[in-house]
């Protein structure tokens, strides 16, 4: 049986619980000495089964940052569009966010961050869940 730590990320409790229940199958197949292969395949695939069938929640949502910049001038306004982690993922002008969020994966997505952008000020960046 495992227990997941709440203190840890969401992508890293998946790891560790995945880990966790991939051990317990190898030592049910294998609990003396070493696993063949056929038992080390068979782990695997009741592990995927596993896990496909117990996490859900944090595959689901996703964090993302927001930060809409201003233009002066001839310069047009700009969003940066970030994961949980701050790594960008797109980089975009506000008033032509098609391609860059197809790009991202975010392209079923775009009415609602179009919303979320229209609404935040310039200059802070905003945390939008999507799931």
């Amino acid at each position: 049986m495992w227990v997941a730590r709440s203190d840890l990320a969401p992508r890293v409790q998946v790891a560790v619980v995945d880990w966790i229940i991939l051990r317990d199958e190898i030592q049910k197949a294998a609990p003396k000495g070493r696993p063949s292969f056929l038992q080390l395949k068979n782990a695997f695939d009741s592990t995927r089964i596993l896990r496909e069938s117990t996490l859900s929640l944090h595959e689901t949502m996703a964090t993302y940052h927001l930060l809409k910049i201003q233009g002066k001038a001839k310069i047009p306004d700009y969003v940066q569009l970030r994961d949980a982690d701050f790594n960008l993922l797109a980089y975009f002008r506000l008033d032509r966010p098609e391609k860059s969020l197809v790009k991202a994966g975010l392209a079923d997505h775009e009415s609602r961050i179009m919303e979320f952008l229209n609404s935040i000020p310039y200059g802070k960046v905003q945390t939008l869940e999507l799931s």
